[in-house]
C-alpha cells in the first residue's frame, strides 16, 4: 500500500507541475487569441488551475487516511486522475454543444490566422 501511495504521490506532483505549466501557457495573450471559443478557453484554464489544488489535497488526504489505517486511501489518491477525466468529458461536451463537432475548439468559431 505504501508503495502504491508513494508512486501516486510522485505522479500527482508531476501532474500538478504539468498542469501549472499548461495553465501559465493558457494565460498568455497569444494562446488566448488562438482559441476559437472563449468558453472553452475558460474551461481549459479552470481545469489547469484547479488540478494542482486537487493533486495536493488528494495526496495529503490519502496519506492521512493511510496513517489512520483507512482502507480507501488508494481511492482518494486517484482523485486527480478522475478529476482530469471529468473535466475532459465536460470540455468535450461543451465543445460538441458549441458547433456539433469534437474538434478541441478548432472549429468554425476560429478566426483565420494572418
Amino acid at each position: 500500500m505504501v508503495m502504491f501511495l508513494g508512486a501516486f504521490s510522485v505522479f500527482n506532483v508531476l501532474l500538478g507541475w504539468a498542469a501549472i505549466r499548461r495553465a501559465e501557457r493558457l494565460m498568455s495573450r497569444d494562446e488566448r487569441a488562438a482559441w476559437a471559443s472563449p468558453r472553452l478557453h475558460a474551461i481549459a484554464a479552470f481545469a489547469a488551475w484547479s488540478l494542482p489544488v486537487i493533486c495536493v489535497f488528494a495526496t495529503g488526504a490519502a496519506w492521512s487516511l493511510e496513517a489512520d489505517a483507512r482502507h480507501w486511501a488508494p481511492a482518494v489518491i486517484v482523485g486527480p486522475v478522475l478529476w482530469l477525466l471529468a473535466m475532459g468529458a465536460f470540455f468535450a461536451a461543451v465543445d460538441f454543444a458549441e458547433d456539433g463537432v469534437l474538434d478541441l475548439a478548432r472549429g468554425t468559431l476560429r478566426k483565420p490566422r494572418e
